[in-house]
């Protein structure tokens, strides 16, 4: 039992940052990544669901209502299995970021010169360039290349005050492919163990009804 305890409580901390990844994901990534971020709450709030009934349940976690936990858990451990393979590892990939900041400066532009999109781009790219502290998708010479003001979302927060204009140098595309990354191998060091867990969980539970 005290094994058993040990399992929840680990699960029940993995899940609860696996959930708050999927919350912090959806707003920094907008409305890309959709099916990623909402498998990663799924995931997390059945974790966190199952791991504290069964703790609260104590001992009477034996017999079929263990045989059922153990599937709960086996069912989640795929989940997070193709959480992993199918949704995150692709997702990280250069090509992808390179193909979401070109949708959302596309969108920008041609907004602003011939208003032909009526559909939202895939993330505002004066949100992505306040938020990440970078300027067109390579650098300010974007702007110029298309015959644009720069706007002043490619300023340095503090201009109006030091009432110098300084502008940031490094593109969205560089500096988005770094966000992406630092935060999905994260997301991949917690749910490694998490399915670990999850696997294990099932496997105890099934041994633990049998012996």
């Amino acid at each position: 039992m005290l094994m058993f305890h040990a399992l929840n409580l680990m699960a029940t901390m993995l899940g609860a940052v696996v959930l708050g990844f999927g919350f912090i994901g959806t707003v920094i990534f907008g409305n890309i990544g959709n099916e990623t971020f909402s498998l990663m709450v799924t995931i997390g709030t059945g974790v966190l669901c199952l791991s504290v009934l069964s703790c609260l349940m104590g001992c009477l976690c034996k017999g079929l209502i263990l045989w059922l936990y153990g599937l709960c858990m086996f069912a989640l451990g795929i989940c997070t299995y193709m959480l992993l393979y199918y949704y995150v590892r692709p997702f990280e990939t250069v090509v992808n970021v390179e193909y979401v900041v070109n949708e959302s400066w596309n969108h920008t532009v041609v907004k602003t010169n011939q208003k032909l999109y009526t559909s939202n781009p895939p993330i505002d790219f004066t949100l992505l360039e306040k938020m990440l502290h970078c300027c067109g998708k390579t650098g300010p010479d974007d702007y110029d290349i298309e015959d644009l003001e720069i706007p002043s979302s490619c300023y340095v927060a503090n201009y109006l005050e030091t009432m110098e204009a300084e502008v940031y140098i490094e593109g969205c595309v560089e500096k988005f492919t770094k966000v992406v990354h630092k935060f999905f191998k994260a997301i991949i060091v917690v749910c490694w163990p998490l399915m670990m867990i999850e696997y294990f969980a099932a496997f105890y539970s099934f041994c633990s009804t049998v012996f």
